[in-house]
């Protein structure tokens, strides 16, 4: 399908952009211009309520400078604003069309993150939550922040159109990827353990020896004490000690004397430990079965409290324009699209606008590929 009335605008921040828009707009609604549009056929989506305000005040404003207070007075009919606030008024436009509930209540995001958070801890059998808190203490990531990735994937995944089925097979990936960029992961940490406990005891005792009282070299024996009693006691070491263990450089008597060298050896090799890629392995795993398990769970919650969420909100919005007698009705009713921030476009967003494309008269695209997210 080719789209040839689409305009691309690149536009960076500070090039005056929405000076652009604005005398866009304008022109289109000028009541000059022989091929002038109504208010009422024009779209145009912001990233912020904020700038959709300005947007509509400033076009209010140029359209007044032209002494056409009609128009100005009939700007209000125009939709203008975020993509959220647009696909609702749309949406509720067409909900007949596909058999949507007249009382179903579209969620804003906070409320969407609470209830996709309840879904995730009905995922919580005391196994997945006990896998949970290990792997997090071992990578020093909070269980909330663990949820935040699982939530993000979640999204993602719906925001990019991706089943279930996909996401297996996108975890699958992420976890083949990830081992292939590291080394051979055959290094027993359990072999690595006991001789660091043989060879720690020695280096305080060589060091007083050597009499290197720098505090540099006070502050590599105190991360070694500490490392070191977990070694005896703590099975469940962070690998962020493994890293800091890596990375100790003592004073110059202590490195010209290698007193530090066989640690520092051992604990480098710590991504060619057998435990590090498993726990790697395990931890994309939880996260991504999480997420496939609390979608299906937050499907269900928000179907028995008849809600919602922004990206349902789009995808029942592509199912109506799917429909012919739908997409006789918009072509007739609107002429105009502009899309403001079209960088930041999801890929079910930009799915939306080329439906859109399809059936009105003109498009323009305004954004700036150095902004993208």
């Amino acid at each position: 399908m080719k789209f040839e009335n689409i305009r691309h605008i690149t536009a960076s921040a500070g090039s005056g952009k929405t000076y652009r828009l604005t005398q866009e707009l304008a022109a289109l609604l000028n009541k000059k211009n022989i091929s002038r549009y109504h208010p009422s056929q024009i779209i145009a989506t912001t990233f912020t309520r904020s700038a959709a305000a300005e947007l509509r005040n400033r076009v209010r404003e140029e359209i007044l400078d032209q002494g056409d207070f009609e128009t100005a007075s009939l700007l209000d009919q125009s939709l203008i604003g975020t993509v959220n606030s647009i696909g609702g008024q749309l949406l509720s436009l067409y909900s007949f069309d596909i058999g949507l509930s007249p009382v179903l209540r579209v969620i804003e995001d906070a409320e969407k993150e609470v209830l996709f958070q309840v879904a995730v801890s009905d995922t919580l059998n005391e196994e997945v939550l006990s896998k949970m808190i290990e792997l997090g203490e071992r990578f020093s990531v909070k269980q909330s922040d663990i949820r935040q990735v699982i939530q993000s994937i979640a999204d993602n995944a719906r925001s990019n159109e991706i089943s279930g089925e996909a996401l297996k097979a996108s975890r699958d990936h992420s976890v083949s990827s990830i081992l292939s960029q590291l080394p051979k992961g055959n290094i027993d940490v359990s072999k690595i353990r006991s001789e660091l406990l043989e060879i720690i005891p020695s280096i305080k005792a060589e060091v007083s020896r050597i009499k290197d009282q720098t505090k540099i070299t006070e502050k590599c024996l105190r991360d070694l004490d500490r490392f070191y009693y977990h070694l005896k006691y703590d099975y469940n070491i962070p690998w962020a000690d493994w890293v800091t263990l890596a990375k100790l450089c003592p004073g110059k008597k202590s490195q010209k004397a290698g007193l530090f060298d066989e640690v520092i050896k051992r604990a480098s090799a710590h991504m060619e430990f057998s435990k590090f890629q498993n726990d790697l392995k395990d931890y994309i795993n939880l996260c991504f079965n999480m997420a496939i398990d609390s979608l299906q769970i937050y499907h269900t919650l928000k179907k028995e409290r008849g809600l919602i969420d922004f990206i349902d909100e789009e995808a029942y919005l592509i199912s109506a324009l799917d429909k012919p007698e739908v997409r006789k009705r918009f072509a007739h009713q609107f002429k105009i699209l502009m899309v403001d921030e079209f960088q930041d476009t999801s890929p079910l967003q930009l799915s939306l606008f080329l439906k859109i494309s399809s059936l009105v008269e003109k498009v323009i695209w305004v954004g700036d590929p150095k902004q993208s997210i």
